[in-house]
């Protein structure tokens, strides 16, 4: 999977925030629904691929269900290979788990995508 080439509209460097820490309760899995696949991609794998299109994001910082933190390593690896990655716990609620993203930012500037 090829980054986009097209040029940066900061020079700043960022690093793009992805909540991907709950457990999906309200889905009614048996494990968290950012891993359930929709024609054949986990769910998160569909902002990780609209990320690699944005030239400005220098990293990528997302949080794991404690317990799927390998999984989405190789959900990473496969996804958005060539962007420094990080994966941090998720907090016990939305806005600590922001928290916690921001703290584990290597840039000043961020990226926090809403997504419901």
């Amino acid at each position: 999977m090829k980054r986009n080439k097209r040029q940066r509209i900061s020079d700043e460097q960022v690093s793009l925030l992805l909540l991907s820490g709950g457990k999906g309760k309200r889905a009614a899995l048996e494990y968290p629904k950012q891993f359930f696949a929709i024609a054949g991609h986990p769910m998160i794998a569909y902002s990780l691929i609209a990320a690699r299109k944005v030239p400005d994001v220098d990293e990528i910082v997302v949080n794991a269900p404690e317990g799927y933190e390998e999984q989405t390593a190789e959900i990473l690896a496969a996804y958005v290979p060539g962007i420094p990655t990080k994966i941090v716990q998720s907090g016990e609620t939305r806005k600590e788990s922001v928290r916690l993203l921001c703290d584990a930012a290597s840039h000043d500037t961020v990226i926090v995508p809403r997504l419901s």
